[in-house]
C-alpha cells in the first residue's frame, strides 16, 4: 500500500527554497528568474504548507514546460476526448460552484462538453469529489453514469458544507 502524501507548514526561508525548488522542475525557467518570482511572491505570503510526495507517488510523467517568451505562452492544451483523458485548462472550472450558481441544468450542460469517462474521472480527481468507487472501478462505466456521479458528489458537497454552516 502506498503513502500518502504529507503537508508541512513553511515559512520565511524555507517557504522560499521550496518556492525555488518547486519552480525549479521546470527548466525553462532559468535561475534568475526563479529567484525573481520567488521574492515578487513572498510579498504577498507569509507562510505556505506544502506536500512531501512518497518516491512511488512520484513516477507521474512530467508536464509539458511553460514556453518562455510570452507572458500567456503555453503548449498546446489537449482536448477533454484526448487520449489519456487529459483536461484542456478550458475545460476546467468548479464543479461546486457552476452547481451553486448554475443549479443542476448547468453543470449537467457543462458536463456534456466531456465525451469520454476517463476526462471526467480526471475532473472529479482534480476536484477531489468523492465518487463511488463501483464506478471508478468498473470498466463497463458509461459517460452518462459519471456524470450523474458527479453531480451528485457536488451535491454532497454543498449538503456538507451546508450542514457544517449551521
Amino acid at each position: 500500500m502506498a503513502k500518502k502524501p504529507t503537508y508541512k507548514a513553511v515559512s520565511g526561508g524555507q517557504l522560499r527554497r521550496n518556492l525555488t525548488n518547486a519552480m525549479g522542475a521546470d527548466p525553462a525557467l532559468g535561475s534568475e528568474l526563479r529567484d525573481r518570482l520567488a521574492s515578487r511572491i513572498l510579498v504577498h505570503m507569509t507562510s505556505a504548507r506544502f506536500r512531501s510526495v512518497p518516491p512511488e507517488l512520484r513516477a507521474r510523467p512530467a508536464e509539458k514546460p511553460i514556453e518562455a517568451g510570452g507572458a500567456g505562452a503555453q503548449a498546446a492544451p489537449e482536448t477533454s476526448g484526448a487520449p489519456g483523458g487529459r483536461i484542456a485548462d478550458d475545460d476546467l472550472f468548479s464543479v461546486v460552484a457552476l452547481l451553486a450558481q448554475e443549479g443542476e441544468l448547468g453543470l449537467r450542460s457543462r458536463l456534456n462538453a466531456f465525451s469520454s469517462v476517463a476526462s471526467l474521472l480526471e475532473l472529479a480527481r482534480a476536484q477531489r469529489l468523492s465518487l463511488p468507487r463501483a464506478i471508478i472501478e468498473d470498466p463497463a462505466a458509461t459517460v452518462s453514469g459519471m456524470r450523474d456521479a458527479i453531480v451528485e458528489a457536488a451535491q454532497k458537497r454543498i449538503a456538507n458544507r451546508q450542514a457544517a454552516a449551521g
